[in-house]
């Protein structure tokens, strides 16, 4: 995956994300919510980002998941035929490699759960961020009045 650029408009508030992977491009964009306090650009690509990492990642899960259901027809083919036997190498090879597809497909869904859980979770722990921010330049613009 590679990083192609990244743009924040502050007028809008909005962030867009461009990367390539597997020789296509994928855009990912976050608009700042209306009543943000602290706008912030770092943010806001940030979740663009993850976005664009998304978008890669299920248009390679497809790819894969095209491939496994050709392997899988090709194996149920085989298999089908009289002279068919499962315990030399060319089928076991087969297996092997259907077996290896399906697994990388698992992973990246995997993956895209974990990005997706990740976008959920990242503005809740800004927040929290933000919150303890203010607490702390309260205190210090009270110590500073003494």
């Amino acid at each position: 995956m590679k990083f192609l650029s990244s743009y924040y408009n502050e007028e809008s508030g909005t962030s867009i994300v461009q990367m390539e992977h597997l020789d296509k491009e994928f855009l990912g964009m976050a608009q700042c919510h209306p009543e943000e306090e602290y706008p912030s650009k770092y943010a806001g690509c940030q979740y663009a980002e993850i976005r664009a990492t998304i978008k890669a990642l299920k248009y390679e899960r497809k790819l894969l998941k095209e491939k496994v259901d050709f392997l899988k027809q090709f194996v149920r083919r085989c298999e089908d035929r009289k002279d068919f036997c499962e315990d030399e190498y060319t089928p076991r090879a087969v297996y092997k490699e259907l077996n290896y597809q399906i697994d990388r497909v698992n992973e990246l869904t995997d993956k895209i759960n974990e990005l997706l859980d990740d976008l959920d979770k990242l503005p809740k722990r800004r927040d929290i961020v933000n919150k303890a921010m203010d607490r702390r330049h309260k205190v210090e613009e009270e110590q500073s009045t003494l």
